[in-house]
């Protein structure tokens, strides 16, 4: 089954008929949080992370066209609530995540913008995103990735492929088994082999490693074993969750 399309929230509207992300009042602020809140539960709207754990918020084209006109007025209007989710919501959520909220609003927020609407009113609207767009699960596993020494899972994908051991003579069955190809990468930085050098200067840039792929070529049997193994995993996570 494929995926719906999704949009990235990043625009530039040069002809900006609405204030700047983050000086509209908190009545617009409201409205435009309550459209992405409904968008979430019709799974219009995504939290989505790299494997650093970066925020990006995706939209569904299709549920965002299915929205009716009647949740526009002239204080917000489609093109300012898209660019809103694009810009503030995703800075609120970011700061959300970090350990130190003010901090994480002063890395995420122009300081200009900060500065004249005030960090009281963004702290207020930091915690109204946090409970509307960011589930705690969200949090958890960004938080994860940021701290992780190791790899995260990126992508998971898989096929079916039938073995026919004898060329099809018949005399041995054909073997179906699955081939199962997970893409996993490092979301910790590492200092790039090629050292820039100019004018007696040496510097080395940080890059983030490339993905890696590993294929699973899996028996039925094989699943099923790995599929037991995984439960009992989830079920001690939840049990954990559960105790604190």
């Amino acid at each position: 089954m494929s995926k719906p399309k999704t949009t990235p929230t990043k625009a530039n509207f040069s002809k900006r008929k609405f204030p700047e992300p983050g000086k509209e009042t908190r009545e617009v602020f409201c409205a435009a949080l309550s459209l992405a809140a409904d968008l979430i539960k019709s799974k219009g709207l995504r939290i989505v992370l790299d494997p650093s754990g970066r925020v990006d918020i995706a939209l569904d084209q299709e549920k965002l066209k299915a929205i009716p006109k009647s949740k526009f007025k002239e204080s917000l209007s489609f093109e300012h609530f898209f660019s809103l989710v694009g810009t503030e919501f995703e800075s609120l959520v970011e700061a959300a995540i970090s350990s130190d909220p003010i901090h994480g609003l002063e890395s995420e927020i122009p300081s200009k913008i900060l500065s004249e609407v005030g960090k009281d009113e963004f702290l207020w609207r930091l915690r109204q995103v946090e409970k509307e767009l960011l589930p705690i699960d969200i949090k958890e596993r960004a938080l994860h990735r940021r701290t992780t020494q190791g790899f995260v899972l990126q992508n998971i994908t898989w096929q079916i492929v039938v073995k026919r051991c004898d060329q099809s003579e018949g005399k041995l069955p054909d073997i179906p088994y699955g081939c199962l190809s997970m893409v996993y990468a490092s979301p910790q930085t590492t200092l790039a082999p090629l050292r820039l050098r100019a004018k007696g200067v040496s510097m080395e840039l940080p890059t983030v490693r490339e993905p890696k792929q590993l294929v699973l070529e899996l028996h039925e049997n094989d699943v099923q074993d790995m599929i037991e193994s995984l439960k009992d995993l989830r079920e001690n996570l939840q049990k954990l969750k559960k105790e604190k």
